[in-house]
């Protein structure tokens, strides 16, 4: 677009009325399109939705589709991270420290304890233990603290 200079580096308040109204024109052309795209995200949700009811019809639960989507996309993210490394040896020194690791998350004793967590029944009635010991320990703790003053 022409720019049309009135008085030294200024346009006339009309010049500068157009840009506002193209401006304005091409934020409801962007307000248009992100309502298309977010219609076209419900119908995909939907869809989702449609194949994880159908899941558990099947008695595959919702909750382990996708926690295995979301650690196959996780799996995917650090591949691509480890790809980003420019410096050949560099790489092949992450994938072998990784591997040294385990790619099994489950292999390490946090991955372990939380694999070990999710396989016990969850009791339903009762304080949470490790609530439960922490605040028994703040007890014991505040009441050495005052038997000392």
């Amino acid at each position: 677009m022409a720019r049309i200079l009135e008085g030294k580096n200024r346009a006339s308040a009309d010049e500068a009325a157009s840009f506002v109204d193209k401006f304005e024109e091409l934020e409801a052309e962007v307000a248009s399109e992100r309502g298309k795209f977010m219609a076209a995200c419900r119908a995909i949700r939907e869809k989702q939705r449609e194949l994880l009811e159908d899941a558990k019809s099947q008695g595959v639960k919702k909750s382990v589709v996708k926690a295995i989507a979301k650690a196959r996309e996780l799996e995917a993210k650090a591949r691509d991270m480890l790809a980003d490394i420019e410096d050949d040896e560099d790489r092949t020194y992450a994938v072998d420290i990784r591997k040294a690791l385990g790619d099994d998350f489950s292999t390490l004793p946090l991955g372990a304890a939380a694999v070990e967590a999710a396989d016990k029944p969850k009791k339903k009635k009762g304080p949470d233990p490790a609530a439960k010991a922490a605040a028994d320990a703040w007890g014991k703790e505040d009441a050495a603290v005052a038997a000392k003053h």
